[in-house]
């Protein structure tokens, strides 16, 4: 069966995502997920899903998965007061079998050996309920980096160095000595590419959450 899964923007949700076509494969299922060409780089990193850009024409797919909160769905969700994973696994009736763990090959990225001996942070993104100051997340690096070096990456219109593609991205949190995250698209990624993190959690409905993160209070530097 050729299953299409549409979902298009927020790169920490088309993450998430590939558990939902994780478990579709795995029953026999050729799955696509339609998404937008800036995320086209994940695929380089699973075996067990495609990705297309908006705009195919889906009469070729035996189903389609239509699980986009933006715009159509998003009052909805926002009166549901449930989390992003209950919402979207509830749209189809699999959702409540399907396992949240997401699945990434190691990426093809050679990084720079000193990342290795290195905290690296994500202080800055667009999904935070309340966000700390940037220079809060660095410094809760600071705490648990024992002398080691602590570098930021994120968005340049954050005012932080951004890496050059989502593959670099992964192979940065994958090599760094640890990693300290928001609720943003790295925290996800980390859940696929880490055993263990450290994260700084936002409102519990709208935060991130899995068992690999150390989640500290987020004035520990106060």
């Amino acid at each position: 069966m050729r299953t299409l899964i549409v979902y298009h923007y927020r790169l920490g949700d088309v993450v998430r995502c590939l558990a939902i076509a994780k478990h579709f494969a795995g029953r026999g299922h050729d799955v696509t997920i339609e998404c937008e060409p800036a995320f086209h780089g994940l695929f380089s990193m699973v075996d067990y899903a495609r990705p297309c850009a908006p705009g195919i024409d889906r009469e070729s797919f035996d189903r389609v998965l239509n699980l986009q909160i933006w715009p159509d769905r998003f009052d909805d969700f926002v009166q549901s007061g449930k989390t992003w994973w209950e919402y979207v696994t509830g749209l189809f009736p699999e959702g409540g079998s399907v396992d949240p763990q997401i699945q990434l090959n190691p990426p093809p990225i050679i990084v720079p050996h000193y990342i290795s001996d290195s905290v690296i942070c994500f202080p800055a993104g667009y999904s935070q309920t309340n966000p700390l100051p940037p220079l809060n997340v660095i410094g809760i690096g600071h705490v648990f980096a024992n002398g080691r070096p602590v570098i930021a990456f994120g968005k340049k219109e954050h005012g932080l160095t951004e890496l050059t593609s989502i593959e670099e991205l992964c192979a940065y949190i994958r090599a760094a000595w640890n990693v300290v995250t928001i609720n943003s698209a790295p925290t996800v990624l980390a859940s696929a590419l880490r055993e263990k993190w450290i994260h700084i959690p936002d409102i519990p409905r709208d935060d991130f959450s899995h068992p690999g993160q150390l989640r500290v209070h987020r004035n520990l530097t106060q």
